[in-house]
């Protein structure tokens, strides 16, 4: 993420690393369920929480003010809530790669890869901040 950082370094602005988790929480009569804390999140998707906390520590390092938030809930809604309190929404256009796929993996990777398009579409028609969108 170099543009990040030098966007964030030219307006001496920090950054914080939005991700939205968006499993679902099964509730059961006479239990009650809280939303997901950031770690329990992180550690159900281990390789999106390695890639999320080193890229806070990369942009640290680079003299970013950069932070990691976990939130629960649908992604676009969220997002969209939470882009009030932004100046500049960035976000990725596809999964990244390098990852092993898993037998039948290619069908999840295209069902993610649309739903992804389709998140970052309704985003850039939606967003009430302007949107930067990295590939």
């Amino acid at each position: 993420m170099p543009l990040v950082s030098q966007i964030a370094r030219a307006f001496q602005a920090g950054v914080t690393v939005l991700h939205v988790s968006s499993q679902e929480v099964v509730y059961f009569d006479g239990f009650v369920a809280s939303p997901l804390t950031e770690e329990v999140a992180l550690q159900l998707d281990e390789l999106t929480g390695t890639m999320l906390r080193r890229l806070v520590k990369e942009l640290n390092t680079q003299g970013v003010d950069c932070h990691l938030q976990v939130l629960n809930g649908l992604v676009e809604e969220t997002l969209l809530s939470e882009s009030q309190h932004y100046d500049l929404l960035v976000i990725g256009s596809h999964e990244v790669s390098g990852v092993v796929p898993e037998p039948g993996g290619r069908w999840v990777r295209m069902l993610q890869r649309l739903s992804l398009q389709d998140v970052t579409r309704d985003l850039l028609e939606r967003s009430p901040i302007p949107v930067l969108v990295i590939r």
